[in-house]
């Protein structure tokens, strides 16, 4: 039989900043993704819920995806090919580095360099 555990106040705490960053990062997303299905009208209206009072549509969707939009479906199969490939590449060249990283025999003291060179490599963007 499991015994309940208490929420302490500490942990209180660490959940509401879990869910606060987790909204902090996909409230955009999501209002993008509702502002997509409305009309320009409805989209530039300042209203009491933005996000619920509005009559949707999928007139933008068939716009860019329609007949007209042959640019963005050749374009999009373009960037799905290039970042494809990159990632198929990047995963490629990771697993070997890897597999090597792992098989190095890695003495902080004796390879002051390579830890160095490894730790700038973090900083870079």
């Amino acid at each position: 039989m499991r015994t309940k555990r208490k929420l302490t106040l500490g942990q209180l705490g660490i959940w509401a900043i879990i869910i606060m960053v987790t909204l902090w990062v996909i409230f955009p997303l999501y209002w993008a993704l509702i502002t997509s299905f409305k009309i320009p009208y409805d989209a530039l209206r300042l209203s009491f819920i933005p996000f619920l009072q509005f009559q949707p549509t999928l007139a933008n969707w068939q716009e860019e995806l329609g007949l007209a939009g042959r640019e963005i479906r050749r374009g999009m199969l373009n960037s799905f090919l290039i970042a494809s490939g990159a990632t198929l590449i990047a995963c490629s060249l990771g697993t070997l580095a890897g597999y090597g990283l792992a098989r190095f025999r890695y003495h902080p003291w004796w390879n002051k360099d390579m830890a160095i060179w490894f730790l700038s490599q973090r900083f870079l963007p």
